[in-house]
């Protein structure tokens, strides 16, 4: 069996973890090579500089109605490889054991809602904060806000699970979450680049989702409703 076809595989076998971070790292591919064509060609649809701004999740309402479909296809994009590389490789390590424990739907109802709730935080907060008015329509791309509700929420199912942090010192699920989360509300005033609203955003879905799974209720129901539809 050559590469193409072990990666067709894994693609159809892996389960939801492993197509999201196949889909996530194609669509690098595919932009990277469509950001150096247009380049080279000067293209500039609709006096867009960059092919990623056309679906990367924006932070003016009015650019937002005209693009509804990039609440959807920011969290896919990445701006370069290490941004890629850090959310696929936190991805890998958390969604595996998330998707086993909650099953393949909540996987990705938690990934696609975390997203869309990291949007929708950044969309308010950067219409609603005068600092961030004040740096005008601010487009937002990266799986990070979706990755850290898986995040949040596997820390949420198995608070007290542990990990080996850097291969050296043994630390609970609950406690590497609460760390992560400290970063973005620290950084939240930062002008570093970095959508720690969204990231939040994320969290917050993640934790809120899974808090009540493990109540009996499912909140994601309208969304698994929503792909039965599609699908049928």
């Amino acid at each position: 069996m050559g590469l193409l076809d072990q990666l067709k595989y894994q693609f159809k076998t892996g389960g939801v973890s492993i197509k999201i971070i196949y889909i996530n790292v194609l669509v690098y591919a595919l932009f990277l090579i469509l950001g150096n064509i247009f380049a080279l060609m000067k293209w500039n649809p609709e006096g867009i500089n960059n092919i990623d701004d056309y679906f990367s999740f924006n932070s003016s309402p009015l650019i937002f109605l005209k693009r509804p479909w990039t609440i959807i296809t920011y969290m896919f994009l990445h701006g370069s490889f290490w941004h890629i590389f850090n959310n696929m490789l936190i991805y890998f390590f958390t969604s595996r054991m998330y998707e086993d424990l909650m099953g393949k739907k909540s996987a990705l109802s938690t990934y696609i809602i975390g997203g869309f709730c990291g949007a929708i935080l950044y969309l308010i907060t950067h219409n609603l904060f005068p600092l961030f008015r004040d740096m005008g329509d601010i487009p937002m791309l990266g799986a990070s806000a979706a990755v850290m509700a898986v995040f949040v929420g596997l820390a949420t199912y198995t608070p007290n699970f542990e990990v080996m942090f850097f291969g050296i010192i043994k630390i609970k699920m609950k406690y590497l979450a609460m760390v992560w989360v400290a970063f973005d509300i620290v950084g939240l005033s930062n002008s570093d680049g970095i959508a720690h609203f969204a990231h939040l955003g994320g969290a917050f879905w993640g934790y809120l989702y899974v808090s009540n799974f493990k109540k009996g209720k499912d909140i994601s129901y309208w969304f698994d409703n929503f792909l039965t539809k599609m699908s049928g």
